[in-house]
């Protein structure tokens, strides 16, 4: 755009001083993302934006406008978005600088989104030094959903440092050494918010101090006055505990982890605790040794008999030998039907695993390019049976030619792991109340424990990257919100950070 009657353009100020705040940041030891680091615009192509409707609530859509839709240039602000988005930053600033037709207007202002009580306690402290730093006249902190304020997933601030059609505030704009003032002030906002330790629990989490603790947490909450079976399998050992969800809940037995030679504390307390009359091993003794199976019946004060193995050649084997235990549900609302999904890979896994445990279809597992024989001798075996494929996963996953001869196949996929954890969500959940557990699609033990809990309570899971949630993700949220009771956050600090509980409650405040 062309320079103003003050010799500035607003793009070019706002690229300045956000240079030098990275700068000043960095200095002071932050990581520093840029939307742009040069004076262009970030996107320019049609790219799918947040649009509102009377009729369908918020939806996410490329709209076929580039530049301006409703007044605003949303794929180029989705754009910077998607970039602090994926990225899992703490924090988004975006720098502006005030324009009006009354030239003597002036001053500094900030704003936060109603929706995000860091964003807006930023917003304070942020204001409060260019203030004090710039001396800049003092129009105050604002509530507004900006376009980048909603839809950035992490607390977020705009900040306009001062009207550059204002005779005055242009002078001051113009040099370098008041640009980096207001970068200053903006870093040392950051930096006053950090000290406060914004980043806290906001909804009920399970989490131990590793995945051991963690699942005897889960065990806890899911089984509180004890469990008639409990079913024991490799903390590091996730392809043997894939099929374990509908074998969880026909035993009624919570998942508990180990390592291979030695029964974790955590584990061991919590078999105690329960009181199991029968323990079940899953995976072969590379997995979980005759030494930590022995270890489990003394924890559970039971006879080294009462622990009994199903255990394969490998993982597919595991999953049929658990399938034959479960058998195929000759009623109910997956009568006749099985699951299948991609043994090598857990992402999409997880999203089913809780429907398939409540209703006890088995969990089969395949390579993506052929059928393994223990899964194809399980579906010849009870061909009379199976009159349902469920397959999870995309043609990349589970290639078209695996499933031809099966029972009546059907897929259910998305994208990538996070649509497809949606399209389960639209599925099997479309009604009714949730409080769902979130869950890091990169914790996969964390994942499969919590998921045999699911089984027993009917509550989905819903997928994050831990600091990240897909922009689909947050579609769902912010179009179920009236039907979500809370969330439940599964996984230390580590796996699923407090900054996943601010995102969480953003998305739920649309």
């Amino acid at each position: 755009s062309n320079a103003n009657a003050n010799g500035l353009r607003e793009e070019t100020v706002n690229l300045q001083i956000s240079l030098a705040l990275r700068d000043e940041l960095r200095r002071r030891g932050h990581r520093v993302g840029m939307t742009r680091t040069s004076d262009r615009a970030v996107s320019l192509s049609d790219i799918p934006t947040w649009n509102w409707s009377d009729t369908y609530d918020w939806r996410v859509y490329a709209d076929g406008i580039t530049r301006y839709s409703s007044g605003v240039p949303r794929d180029d602000l989705q754009a910077r978005c998607d970039k602090a988005n994926l990225a899992g930053a703490d924090i988004f600033i975006s720098i502006h600088n005030n324009g009006s037709v009354n030239r003597s207007a002036r001053g500094t202002e900030t704003w936060a989104s109603p929706k995000d009580a860091v964003g807006q306690r930023l917003s304070e402290l942020v204001h409060t030094e260019i203030v004090k730093q710039t001396g800049l006249r003092d129009r105050g902190t604002g509530d507004m959903d900006f376009y980048v304020l909603r839809w950035s997933n992490m607390p977020a601030v705009l900040v306009e440092g001062a009207f550059i059609t204002n005779p005055g505030d242009a002078s001051l704009l113009r040099q370098a050494y008041f640009r980096r003032k207001i970068a200053h002030a903006i870093a040392t906002g950051v930096d006053r918010l950090l000290a406060e330790n914004p980043y806290k629990q906001v909804y009920p989490r399970l989490a131990g101090r590793d995945r051991y603790a963690t699942a005897a947490q889960v065990s806890r909450a899911g089984w509180p006055t004890g469990a008639p079976k409990v079913i024991v399998a490799g903390g590091d050992r996730w392809p043997d505990t894939l099929a374990a969800a509908p074998l969880s809940r026909k035993l009624d037995a919570p998942l508990l982890l180990t390592m291979p030679e030695s029964l974790p504390a955590s584990t061991v307390a919590e078999i105690a605790r329960l009181a199991p009359s029968e323990v079940v091993v899953l995976g072969g003794t590379e997995a979980v040794s005759e030494l930590v199976a022995s270890a489990i019946a003394t924890a559970a004060g039971l006879p080294d008999t009462a622990v009994r193995r199903i255990a394969g050649a490998d993982r597919y084997e595991t999953a049929a030998s658990i399938a034959r235990e479960v058998g195929v549900p000759p009623t109910g609302t997956a009568a006749g039907t099985v699951t299948l999904v991609n043994g090598e890979s857990l992402a999409d896994a997880l999203s089913i695993i809780p429907w398939a445990g409540r209703s006890g279809s088995p969990i089969l597992l395949t390579e993506s390019s052929r059928l393994p024989t223990a899964p194809a001798e399980f579906l010849a075996e009870r061909a009379d049976e199976v009159s349902a494929t469920l397959v999870i996963g995309g043609p990349i996953a589970i290639e078209p030619s695996v499933i031809t001869t099966m029972a009546a196949p059907s897929r259910l996929w998305g994208r990538n792991r996070y649509l497809t954890n949606v399209e389960v969500l639209k599925r099997f959940y479309a009604s009714g109340g949730l409080s769902p557990y979130v869950i890091s699609s990169y914790a996969y033990s964390d994942g499969i424990v919590v998921a045999c809990h699911a089984a027993r309570t009917g509550i989905p899971v819903l997928l994050t990257g831990g600091r990240v949630i897909d922009i689909r993700t947050r579609e769902w949220i912010t179009r179920n919100r009236p039907r979500i009771a809370t969330f439940t956050v599964v996984g230390g600090s580590e796996v699923m950070p407090y900054l996943a509980d601010r995102m969480l409650a953003k998305a739920d405040k649309e």
